[in-house]
């Protein structure tokens, strides 16, 4: 497999922790500052403990958009759209 490294900005880092612990997180920052890998970290979470996490967006484009990039990281057997 590919190396995926990647460099976490603060605030990515700190909301990732605290969603691998259990705590619920509200993440507000400017976009392009990296939300969506937050969404990732809490998903993968999700998968390794057998649970469900939905993925919600205010655009069809950007839910169709997330839909295939979930489906890229983590296989189609384990995403679906509502």
């Amino acid at each position: 497999t590919e190396d995926r490294r990647i460099s976490l900005y603060p605030a990515q880092e700190e909301a990732a922790l605290e969603l691998v612990q259990g705590r619920h997180v509200i993440l507000a920052t400017p976009t392009g500052s990296g939300k969506s890998l937050v969404a990732l970290a809490a998903h993968a979470d999700a998968l390794a403990h057998d649970a469900v996490s939905y993925y919600t967006a205010p655009i069809k484009a950007l839910v169709s958009e997330k839909f295939f990039a979930l489906v890229d990281v983590f296989g189609a057997e384990n995403v679906g759209m509502v």
